[in-house]
């Protein structure tokens, strides 16, 4: 039986945040160490739309500078480059996340 955390205002600050309480899948903590992230980005938060789909996109053509194909497979990949908006602190190109697909 796992042990229950306390609340996260009486955490320590280096506690990985692995062991945080989650908030449901809907939000959660990630970080970014790169040294293409620009120094004023650097130990900062970004509040903008993502889902682990777009780490596909960002990391091909943000990062590596790659192009996807347009023809993938039987579905085009539902991700985007959020590189930009995470170095820029702008705006997602996202605007939507899909919680639930029903194929019937």
């Amino acid at each position: 039986m796992p042990v229950p955390l306390p609340s996260r205002h009486v955490l320590p600050d280096a506690l990985p945040c692995a062991l945080l309480p989650p908030t449901g899948g809907y939000r959660v903590e990630a970080f970014i160490h790169s040294e293409l992230l620009p120094n004023e980005r650097r130990g900062t938060n970004y509040t903008g739309m993502m889902h682990s789909s777009d780490w596909y996109a960002t990391f091909v053509e943000g990062v590596a500078g790659g192009k996807i194909p347009a023809e993938t497979g039987p579905r085009k990949p539902d991700s985007h480059n959020i590189w930009d908006a995470i170095a820029n602190n702008t705006d997602s190109p996202r605007t939507e996340v899909i919680h639930l697909v029903s194929n019937r």
